[in-house]
């Protein structure tokens, strides 16, 4: 029997490629799924309502959070869609809605699922009530490759543009680490966890482990290395590569290998 998993982690990690080697195993994705664009040309494996639930809930965290904060931290402003960039500090309250509660539960009855979402990051405790023992996959690569790939995003991506000029190398970082410090200091240590490295899917040892793990039959087609397109330039800062050795360390994967 599959079990069921919600995929998580930064956008422009990976999160997509694992969430489409699963995307023939039979499992409920949600419907409605955000179509291939040239960022993800196999498509993103994301349901538009998962996405507005998580969007729902972000929401209500930021209400307390931007009067708490400077002016200056929101420049270019997070618009629907694009909460998952917002950087949120370890410890934000997250709630919810009954009408809330009442979305996801329509979206975990069907079972086996699937869902991914790198608002997962921040919107977990929301849904763990409701997931049961679904196994919680949170993808990653280098800081620095992610942080270009989402500032290339900013450029070319119709829904991002609007952060063009504002969302640089270094804000891009923030919202890396903001989102991983989430699941290192508050998610992981509730549930069953697995720590899976971009390059980890690259070589299948990843794709072992999904198999393994979910009792699903993984599509080992769908991995394609020449996807692999940003580049490692920049400095991520130590915080950033605290963060990226401790995650490599829970996935097995040697830190700084590439």
């Amino acid at each position: 029997m599959m079990r069921s998993c919600l995929i998580l982690g930064s956008g422009r990690s990976g999160t997509s490629m694992v969430a489409g080697v699963l995307s023939q195993a039979g499992y409920y994705m949600g419907q409605d799924l955000i179509g291939p664009r040239p960022q993800n040309p196999k498509g993103f494996f994301e349901a538009r309502e998962i996405n507005r639930i998580n969007e729902d809930i972000l929401a209500r965290m930021m209400n307390p959070f931007v009067r708490a904060v400077p002016a200056k931290i929101w420049r270019g402003k997070i618009r629907f869609g694009q909460r998952w960039m917002v950087c949120f500090p370890v410890g934000a309250t997250v709630t919810a809605t009954d009408g809330i509660r009442r979305r996801i539960v329509s979206q975990t009855e069907y079972e086996p699922y699937c869902f991914k979402d790198p608002r997962f990051s921040y919107t977990l405790p929301v849904w763990r009530p409701f997931v049961g023992d679904a196994l919680f996959i949170c993808v990653f690569r280098e800081p620095e490759r992610t942080a270009n790939s989402i500032v290339k995003a900013c450029s070319e991506a119709k829904y991002l543009r609007n952060l063009r000029s504002s969302f640089d190398y270094s804000r891009a970082i923030e919202a890396w680490c903001a989102i991983y410090s989430h699941v290192l200091q508050t998610h992981r240590h509730t549930g069953d966890w697995l720590f899976v490295h971009y390059d980890q899917m690259l070589d299948g040892s990843a794709c072992e482990l999904l198999e393994q793990e979910l009792g699903a039959p993984v599509d080992r087609s769908f991995v394609d290395s020449s996807l692999k397109r940003s580049p490692s330039s920049g400095h991520p800062g130590e915080r950033a590569r605290r963060i990226y050795e401790q995650l490599c360390t829970l996935a097995g994967h040697p830190a700084g290998q590439t």
